[in-house]
């Protein structure tokens, strides 16, 4: 089986964390080919993960320091698409492929006219697509592009909230095509050197007996409530006088306006922002809660790291109208009801804090398998070669 691959980058999100589990599981049965559009400086630490088996291609192997020169390139790389692609489909032989498979918007467009092309040439490979997040959760453009590359698809795999399919149904035709493989991960492994490090960069914050809660994620605002965990910290603060602290793990477009909310919300010396990091598990391994955004009751990828490594997972949550009562893991919308939920269950009573941290990761263990998605997928691509 040959299999073709199509991310934007390799950089630091959830997609790519799976687009490394199920590589590394499929060169077991096939050829894998991974396309990469454009390289950037932190693809190297998810790159030297796969299995060296697994074929790398880029479209644009260079990377400029410059963030006008870089924004040029991917303006570039959405004005010249249909010829991009045509070049693409022939040097990476896409119409003898037996699965093509695209993530994320720009591998979404592309894949429209690899389709094209493929009709054109009588090909017979199969072209699928793995929707990562939620309708509600993306732009215009984005929903435009992914309107139509749907239409064409053989497959479009969702893997968060298994109710989204009922947003999928108003725009795939045939529901036939339409699937759900929950995401999973391997079980992590935390480096203890990775662990002192982290721990040394921040010694006069580990040096004092707070509580340290933590999220890794990109520092964007509208996607993964950063300014809600502000609230709550600033509540636990100023409301109810705990000793807290919190990192941010990330970098992102809107970390100017996140600091300008810690500086406005006095929290300077209370908010620790690292930058993009590489060993994400390393530094989760040191806090005492690990925030998410989470839609309904899934926590995306850095939840269920954090959920494996046992730590209490306090969610924010995207859905205006959620049902809590019956989830395992606890979220909220405001950060009031954050704060109060951390104060009762996580600061006043070590033996709630260690039953809820226990409830996480069973629940994280039980539901996000990595080998369970990798077995889904292939059983998926068989079925439809079989066809």
């Amino acid at each position: 089986m040959d299999i073709v691959r199509s991310i934007p980058t390799m950089g630091k999100g959830g997609a790519e964390d799976i687009m490394i589990t199920l590589c590394n599981s499929e060169v077991e049965f096939a050829n894998v080919t991974l396309l990469i559009f454009k390289k950037v400086d932190e693809d190297s630490f998810n790159i030297s993960r796969l299995d060296e088996r697994v074929k790398i291609k880029y479209l644009l192997n260079y990377h400029s320091q410059s963030g006008l020169l870089n924004k040029f390139f991917t303006i570039m790389l959405y004005l010249f698409s249909p010829v991009l692609a045509l070049y693409l489909f022939i040097q990476l032989r896409l119409r003898s492929k037996d699965i093509v498979h695209s993530n994320l918007t720009i591998a979404s467009l592309y894949s429209v006219f690899w389709q094209f092309f493929a009709l054109l040439t009588r090909s017979q490979s199969q072209f699928i697509e793995t929707f990562h997040t939620n309708w509600h959760l993306i732009g215009r453009f984005q929903k435009v592009v992914f309107r139509c590359s749907w239409a064409f698809k053989s497959k479009l795999i969702y893997e968060i909230l298994k109710s989204e399919i009922e947003n999928l149904n108003k725009i795939v035709t045939d529901n036939q095509k339409i699937t759900y493989i929950p995401f999973g991960i391997e079980e992590p492994i935390v480096n203890a050197k990775g662990v002192e490090q982290f721990k040394q960069d921040f010694n006069d914050v580990f040096a004092r007996p707070s509580f340290k809660l933590m999220t890794v994620s990109r520092l964007r605002l509208f996607e993964k409530k950063i300014d809600i965990m502000l609230e709550a910290v600033e509540q636990l603060i100023c409301d109810y006088q705990c000793d807290v602290e919190l990192f941010l793990c990330g970098d992102g477009k809107d970390r100017e306006a996140i600091e300008s909310l810690i500086t406005e919300k006095e929290l300077q010396g209370k908010v620790h922002i690292t930058g993009f990091v590489d060993a994400p598990l390393d530094y989760m391994a040191c806090c005492d809660g690990y925030f998410c955004a989470m839609v309904g009751e899934d926590t995306g990828i850095s939840g269920i790291q954090a959920g494996f490594l046992g730590k209490p997972i306090i969610g924010l949550q995207t859905f205006a109208q959620f049902n809590n009562e019956n989830s395992a893991i606890f979220a909220a919308n405001t950060g009031k009801e954050l704060a109060k939920f951390i104060h009762d269950n996580l600061l006043l009573r070590e033996q709630s804090y260690l039953e809820y941290s226990t409830v996480c990761k069973s629940y994280i263990q039980s539901k996000f398998s990595g080998e369970a998605m990798a077995r889904s997928y292939k059983s998926l691509y068989l079925d439809l070669l079989d066809q």
